[in-house]
């Protein structure tokens, strides 16, 4: 069946919170959902009007044989956020004699944040598994092809994003930013980054017939991802090949914790010799032993 959930909250501040989910079966092999959020607030001091949006489109369809899988995902999401600077007194905090602290003086009345993330991915499985059942078009008198119940699969991933940041003031007030690189008029900060990611793994699922899970899962393959990073006056392009992966040790032995090892290193490209290595223990909710390795270049 369809299902739907609306969630909406107001607030004494003009706070707005609208959340919608839908989501819609196409038979028993293909569902889509779409997600819309909202969230804005006027705030409590002046400049601190904040505006929200998340839209997200998802789906996900798989043959009637489970031999081929298919999952994808759509995001926008931007991020508009006023920036006072902070109270301009801060004796005004605790023994202003106004109720309303909008009438407070503030350092900043031209400045705000502006984020903005677009991202796409989608992953195909061509699984391998033990068959269970003969599929026919016909009638059981013509068999056409298998059901399958995946226990291996040949996963390939494919994304794209574009992220943006800027920081922006119209009328900086003197004094107030510390150290000036540019200009004193104006203030303009903003990064930009764009990146498509390509990546083939061979994958060992954790159930592998109608209730039966292994103890010993995980993915094992190559990535490869490029992109440009710009700041300012600043521009770099980067290509990077990498070989990553992910074992998993799950048992459903009381006294035996669970355990997964994640692993990534590039082994060409522009961060050449960066790699990752993480290691985890752990028993339900319990307790938890984490330990990493890495070696990794700043981020832009």
């Amino acid at each position: 069946s369809p299902y739907t959930k609306i969630q909406l909250i107001l607030g004494q501040k003009q706070e707005l919170n609208i959340g919608i989910i839908h989501a819609h079966q196409f038979g028993d092999n293909c569902n889509v959902a779409l997600g819309f959020n909202r969230i804005r607030s006027a705030g409590f001091y002046q400049r601190q009007n904040t505006n929200n949006t998340n839209v997200n489109l998802n789906g996900w369809y798989r043959s009637p044989g489970r031999r081929y899988a298919l999952v994808t995902d759509l995001k926008w999401t931007t991020i508009d956020v006023q920036e006072n600077g902070g109270i301009a007194n801060d004796s005004d905090f605790l023994f202003r004699t106004q109720l309303d602290r909008r009438v407070v003086a503030v350092n900043l009345y031209a400045a705000e944040t502006r984020q903005q993330v677009r991202s796409a991915w989608v992953n195909q499985y061509w699984a391998f598994g033990e068959v269970i059942d003969t599929l026919s078009s016909f009638g059981d008198s013509l068999p056409t092809s298998t059901k399958i119940f995946p226990n291996c699969a040949i996963v390939h991933n494919v994304s794209i994003s574009d992220e943006s940041y800027v920081y922006q003031d119209d009328n900086p007030q003197s004094g107030f930013y510390p150290i000036i690189f540019k200009d004193s008029i104006q203030t303009l900060d903003s990064t930009n980054h764009w990146k498509l990611a390509n990546g083939l793994w061979i994958e060992r699922f954790q159930f592998y017939k109608e209730g039966q899970s292994r103890k010993l899962f995980g993915k094992v393959g190559l990535r490869h991802e490029l992109g440009t990073v710009s700041n300012d006056t600043i521009q770099t392009a980067y290509s990077n090949i990498l070989i990553d992966g992910i074992i998993n040790f799950n048992t459903s032995k009381k006294n035996i914790p669970e355990a997964n090892v994640t692993a990534w290193t590039v082994f060409n490209g522009y961060n050449k010799g960066d790699y990752f290595l993480s290691a985890r223990i752990g028993k339900d909710a319990n307790y938890e032993f984490v330990a990493e390795q890495k070696k990794q270049r700043p981020d832009f």
